[in-house]
């Protein structure tokens, strides 16, 4: 099992991550998270050179699962810096 110090997030899974992205780009409404039902925290990111469409940082406070989402796909997992 992979240990991660307190507070760390967690990413999403790539399956996940389609699921929200899907969420996202199909309604208006704030997604819960898939993992614990709590409510996602979503900020639209600063457009970016060469990431197609709008791009958004999804947070679950709750169980601390993380992505960086983006409309068009090519999403990143958030890393910890604890490396």
């Amino acid at each position: 099992e992979h240990m991660t110090m307190p507070g760390t997030p967690l990413p999403f899974s790539p399956k996940e991550v389609r699921l929200i992205r899907e969420m996202l780009s199909t309604s208006g409404e704030i997604p819960v998270c898939l993992l614990c039902e709590g409510k996602l925290h979503v900020s639209e990111l600063a457009e970016r050179s060469g990431e197609p469409g709008r791009v958004w940082r999804v947070d679950c406070v709750a169980c601390r699962r993380t992505a960086i989402v983006t409309e068009g796909g090519g999403d990143r997992r958030v890393e910890s810096s604890e490396q």
